[in-house]
């Protein structure tokens, strides 16, 4: 019997491929390292919008060193395929969600992997386990791990039924071949039909929530793990987003997650993508930021550090919060807790009140 395959698929904009490589690469290194029995045969696949032939040509030659085929598609008609099921025609936004539609695309027979451009696999971890995930024995066509916001105080102000779960799609595993056959993009867009939602750009992960939330297996916390996590207290956190009568984790799993990771997304919440220049007061001792150093070791074996780098130029509020941050850590979390519950009833409100015309109207 050989070894099991496992797509690995990124959805991006074409000047963003080569922030993409230091994923990529600590999936193809990860892999080709680990012990033979859990090594997987991957095949990669990149959606891009405005497509650059120069960063292409970098990610075929990073597919060509492990000998991984690589398949570039032009993600268009996936956004008309969103659009046309009733999204808003919010291109950076759809471009981060085709994998609501793209898996329909592949025919391929085995599980896909979809990846944000700022997830890495940890060192020394492999993708076994998710090359054979079942699905639970082909009842789900689609596994992710249940996002922070699929707490009751987002649901309170979501419309959302209590039984239905939010989810981040930094790492999003999904079954094509069950993606076909349990029509799940329909079911996607005739959900979109019947609330009559036109989804406001901030809610790439609402939209990608809402219309799978029946086909969701939960993978293990430990798939994705965000530095924010472990710079905060575990009862910080579970407060600010609500998660007090929430039981989707125990807190041994959690600490297990957070000491161990498989997956960590840098997801831009107290601290910036790790290719901007940020560091918060309480970890300039160590130069570092949680996990960061994970995202470092890729990007300089790409030889690429240095030029991804960019410089974050702090708004007023972006500088009142890291103020707290570093010194109150406490007023922080209520703050944050406090502007968050209330910038998503804000957002929920203008998506239920506007209809097509007037959202395209207030863009201009």
């Amino acid at each position: 019997m050989g070894r099991p395959k496992l797509g690995i698929a990124y959805s991006v904009t074409g000047n963003y491929v080569k922030k993409t490589l230091p994923s990529l690469l600590s999936v193809l290194e990860n892999n080709a390292r680990c012990e033979e029995e859990k090594q997987v045969d991957i095949c990669v696949f990149f959606y891009i919008q405005d497509i650059e032939q120069k960063s292409v040509d970098c990610l075929k030659k990073l597919c060509d060193k492990y000998k991984v085929p690589v398949e570039v598609f032009d993600s268009q008609e996936c956004i008309d395929a969103l659009e046309h099921a009733g999204d808003v025609a919010y291109n950076d936004s759809l471009v981060i969600d085709l994998y609501v539609v793209a898996p329909q695309r592949l025919d391929v027979d085995y599980n896909v992997l979809f990846l944000q451009s700022d997830v890495v696999l940890n060192h020394g971890k492999n993708l076994y386990e998710l090359a054979i995930y079942d699905f639970e024995k082909g009842k789900k066509s689609c596994a992710s791990t249940i996002d922070l916001q699929s707490s009751p105080m987002i649901k309170e102000v979501i419309p959302l039924g209590g039984d239905k779960h939010l989810f981040n799609d930094g790492v999003f595993l999904t079954s094509p071949k069950l993606y076909r056959e349990h029509h799940t993009f329909e079911k996607y867009a005739e959900s979109v039909k019947e609330k009559g939602w036109k989804f406001y750009p901030y809610w790439n992960v609402l939209r990608s929530g809402y219309g799978l939330r029946d086909e969701l297996c939960v993978l293990p916390l430990a798939y994705q793990v965000y530095p924010a996590q472990y710079m905060l207290k575990t009862s910080q956190w579970i407060k600010m987003f609500g998660l007090e009568k929430a039981d989707y984790y125990t807190k041994d799993e959690i600490a297990r997650a957070l000491e161990d990771p498989i997956f960590i997304h840098y997801v831009n919440f107290i601290v910036k993508k790790p290719w901007h220049k940020d560091l918060p007061a309480s970890y300039r001792k160590e130069k570092v930021w949680p996990y960061q150093e994970v995202w470092n070791c890729y990007a300089d074996m790409l030889g690429m550090r240095e030029e991804l780098l960019e410089s974050w130029n702090k708004t007023k509020t972006e500088k009142m919060k890291r103020f707290f941050y570093d010194h109150l850590r406490w007023l922080y979390v209520l703050l944050c807790t406090y502007f968050y519950k209330k910038e998503v009833r804000k957002r929920n409100g203008i998506i239920r009140n506007l209809s097509d015309s007037d959202y395209i109207k207030t863009k201009k």
